[in-house]
């Protein structure tokens, strides 16, 4: 059990945890906030130290930043423990550089390359890096020349980001908004040029062809 002092400095270490891990990625408290459904004042309560966030919650917030739980906690300063990568153990995923509609996603036209990662990291689903273009997203944290991790779907939840195709055009990111009446496609930009769109009627002249699951700078 932990002692009043251990107590004491893990609830300040977690404020000020996640604050750097949300800053780091220069997200706001809201966006942080969507990613465990709760709103940004919810959310904000975390970072003040008044409220001690859900073991479910914690993991969530875990895996969105790709750390430990300790690590959130300040139980340690090892963000996550490495796991040694080899050929024995590596699966190879592929760096998608462009997707175009009509054109198979694993076409050799699109592939610059593979990233190594553990069979933990690869199970259950087929994955795909690819590497961001445009500041569409930046406001997320997903920035030009990052490199998204991305499992293979044709539809997610309400609020996930997605790689989609728009109107036969090149593959894009946006977060996916669902309505009663369609679907918003959700740019999260400092650029003004990024505008919502919307379609009616099912996907219409869209589609999804992953789920993004995290993201990192990798550049080319």
């Amino acid at each position: 059990m932990m002692c009043n002092s251990q107590l004491y400095t893990t609830a300040y270490m977690l404020k000020d945890r996640l604050k750097e891990l949300r800053e780091e990625r220069g997200l706001s408290q809201q966006d942080v906030g969507d990613v465990v459904n709760l709103t940004h004042a919810a959310y904000g309560y975390y970072e003040r130290g008044d409220r001690d966030p859900s073991t479910e919650t914690l993991a969530k917030l875990a895996d969105f930043y790709d750390c430990s739980v300790d690590y959130i906690l300040g139980l340690t300063n090892v963000r996550k423990k490495s796991i040694r990568i080899d050929e024995k153990n590596a699966v190879p995923i592929p760096v998608l550089g462009v997707i175009r509609a009509g054109t198979p996603i694993l076409a050799s036209e699109n592939i610059e390359g593979y990233v190594a990662v553990t069979p933990r990291e690869a199970a259950d689903g087929d994955y795909f890096y690819l590497r961001v273009t445009g500041d569409s997203m930046n406001n997320a944290g997903i920035k030009e020349g990052y490199l998204v991790y991305v499992r293979r779907q044709d539809d997610v939840d309400h609020r996930d980001i997605a790689v989609v195709i728009i109107n036969g055009d090149d593959a894009t990111l946006k977060r996916i908004i669902k309505t009663e009446s369609g679907i918003y496609l959700q740019p999260e930009s400092s650029n003004p040029a990024h505008l919502p769109m919307f379609f009616t009627g099912g996907k219409g002249d869209f589609h999804i062809i992953g789920k993004v699951l995290h993201w990192k700078g990798f550049p080319k």
